[in-house]
């Protein structure tokens, strides 16, 4: 009977070892090889979102402590602004496991003269972007900068923030075109560049009402299939004007 009392209280010592202890330095590569060594596959398209998860990860802990602590792990990379998801599957004993990101979808990145700020569908504000990182990992992305951009107040700013929202939905739905980039004037017109289409389209003020997009948008996609026919190189189509396109070459 000691003698098994013996046994457990030792694997017991044993477990709480291997579980608590955390890696250092004066670690033998033995230990390191049988409690630390991993396999961690962080599966995911973007590259911003890889390291963010990578500097997450608890690499000091043991396998043991990952293994009965894997919901402790997603919970933290849930936290992530550009994660809307997390699984992470035990694929080999101890020691590999598959990180699997579900990444939370952009509306668009949004520009008032206070830097860029990722902005998400429900029009929050979920994480600002360095310039250099812009084209870097949000190059399909669009773009908008706001020069109509008027006052630091919360209020503001979300009457703001739910236009943009509308009117990129208004437009996308009225045309066959992927939007690029949205510059908003003083005057509150929308310059729009779409993918593959080196010209400024203008778009009028839709802020009291949203009636001419479709109208814009039809005479828009007219202009540009007869502008197709003849191989014309133009700069910008100014459809701000009732029932008329200005087309600069």
């Amino acid at each position: 009977m000691r003698f098994f009392s013996g046994c457990f209280f030792a694997f017991f010592l044993m477990f709480a070892f291997i579980y608590s202890f955390q890696k250092s330095s004066s670690t033998t590569t033995l230990i390191d090889n049988i409690v630390f060594q991993r396999d961690v596959s962080v599966l995911t398209d973007s590259d911003l979102v890889q390291s963010q998860v990578q500097s997450l990860l608890p690499k000091s802990n043991s396998n043991l402590w990952w293994r009965i602590n894997l919901d402790r792990i997603s919970s933290s990379i849930k936290q992530l602004p550009m994660v809307e998801d997390v699984a992470i599957t035990p694929c080999k004993l101890l020691s590999c496991y598959r990180v699997n990101i579900k990444e939370a979808s952009p509306s668009y990145i949004y520009d008032g003269g206070n830097g860029n700020w990722l902005v998400d569908k429900k029009g929050v504000f979920v994480l600002p972007v360095n310039g250099s990182d812009v084209e870097k990992y949000f190059s399909n992305t669009i773009k908008v900068k706001d020069s109509l951009y008027k006052s630091n107040s919360p209020e503001y700013l979300n009457s703001r923030i739910r236009y943009i929202e509308k009117f990129i939905l208004e437009l996308s739905s009225n045309i066959d075109y992927k939007i690029s980039r949205v510059d908003f004037n003083r005057n509150g017109e929308a310059i729009v560049r779409f993918v593959n289409m080196e010209a400024d389209i203008v778009f009028s003020n839709y802020e009291q009402n949203y009636s001419n997009i479709e109208k814009e948008s039809a005479r828009l996609t007219y202009v540009l299939s007869e502008l197709l026919k003849s191989d014309s190189k133009f700069k910008i189509i100014d459809l701000t004007l009732n029932s008329q396109a200005i087309v600069k070459l």
